[in-house]
């Protein structure tokens, strides 16, 4: 027993020399290799530290030490992982086509949205069923191979973006939410007492409150965002993603990490309406009650307690005074000062699609031609 745990650490530390080897003998795109590269480095270091540490210090030669032993391998071999995963997959996976130009482009969208941070690695390391997520301890963002070539679903780009920003800014919504959010739940606590129906709501209300506190109030918060940055096209990129939901009849389910996608829609509309975009979210709104009658989508038994509309209404307030207080720039803003950003090339997009959807496919390659002799300048 002593010599296997032993040698699943030697084990582990060789693939971690090997990988450390790889990155300084090798020289990588411009965009890594100044900061990616040397931070996937430090952490190899780091990790190869502690597995030093471990086969030296004489512990896996302690039989009683074993559990302890097994424990600690795997975490190392949890965070290295990781570092695989989600930096070194990102560096070998790094081409200019592709990872060359999204980064440029995100630079461009941080300069136009006005967000002062260092922006995030965009990779193609995602597929079409993981689609667009964010990795915001590691800093990048992850969308499906071939993305580059796209413009309809860049408007995700910026929920995943606002979850960066949420990182960046922590609590700060929360701590203006949450006291709303538990009066709310309190509230329909004692009612159901007074109902005599707390056998059942008791439990229910308190697994949905423990859901909008750990991941649905990001969720939120991340989609208001994106609205308040891209506009009406994040409202058609939401409901096609809704459509796709429609597959398996689940635009009213929700998960203990995702809110529904027909409550996702009435939080953006909210907050198209906020930023001053009532006509284009009237329009979008007609065409969304449309699919929905024409989906029919069974809606479960006690929805309309999950995500009221007050609660959602209080949210996107929040959202917005937060928006403006760390000094975001609203879709119109970016249009005033930047007179064509990439979030109007994405609703130009979306406009051309319904308006020539069998030119799309051309008018879509002249955009992205003009957004790359643009990013080249």
């Amino acid at each position: 027993m002593i010599s296997f745990i032993k040698g699943l650490y030697f084990d582990l530390d060789c693939r971690v020399q090997r990988v450390l080897s790889q990155l300084k003998d090798n020289t990588f795109h411009p965009d890594i290799q100044k900061l990616f590269v040397p931070k996937t480095i430090e952490y190899l270091e780091e990790l190869d530290v502690l597995l030093q540490s471990k086969m030296n210090c004489g512990d896996l030669d302690v039989d009683f030490l074993a559990p302890n032993n097994i424990t600690d391998f795997n975490q190392y071999f949890e965070w290295f992982k990781n570092i695989e995963f989600y930096r070194i997959s990102v560096i070998m996976n790094y081409r200019e086509e592709a990872e060359g130009y999204l980064n440029k482009k995100i630079k461009k969208i941080y300069d136009e949205i006005k967000h002062l941070s260092n922006p995030p690695i965009l990779t193609t390391i995602s597929n079409s069923q993981d689609y667009y997520w964010a990795e915001t301890y590691f800093e990048i963002i992850a969308v499906p191979y071939g993305e580059e070539h796209n413009l309809l679903n860049l408007p995700d780009l910026y929920h995943e973006i606002g979850h960066l920003i949420c990182r960046q800014y922590p609590d700060i919504v929360e701590d203006k939410f949450l006291p709303i959010l538990r009066a709310y739940f309190d509230e329909q606590i004692n009612l159901s007492y007074d109902k005599g129906t707390n056998e059942h709501y008791v439990p229910f209300f308190n697994e949905k409150k423990k859901y909008w506190e750990a991941y649905w109030i990001e969720e939120f918060t991340c989609d208001m965002i994106a609205t308040y940055l891209c506009g009406p096209a994040f409202a058609w990129a939401n409901m096609k993603m809704s459509a796709i939901s429609n597959g398996s009849k689940a635009i009213f389910l929700y998960s203990p990490s995702h809110p529904s996608d027909e409550s996702r829609m009435r939080a953006v509309f909210m907050m198209l309406n906020k930023i001053d975009f009532a006509n284009e979210c009237g329009e979008i709104t007609a065409s969304w009650e449309q699919f929905l009658a024409h989906t029919n989508n069974p809606k479960g038994p006690d929805y309309e307690f999950i995500f009221p509309d007050a609660l959602l209404e209080q949210l996107r307030d929040i959202v917005f005074d937060y928006c403006k207080g760390i000094d975001l720039a609203t879709y119109q803003e970016q249009i005033e000062t930047h007179t064509n950003p990439i979030s109007k090339t994405v609703n130009d997009a979306w406009n051309e699609l319904h308006r020539e959807p069998f030119e799309f496919e051309r008018v879509q390659r002249e955009m992205i031609g003009e957004i790359k002799k643009l990013l080249d300048k």
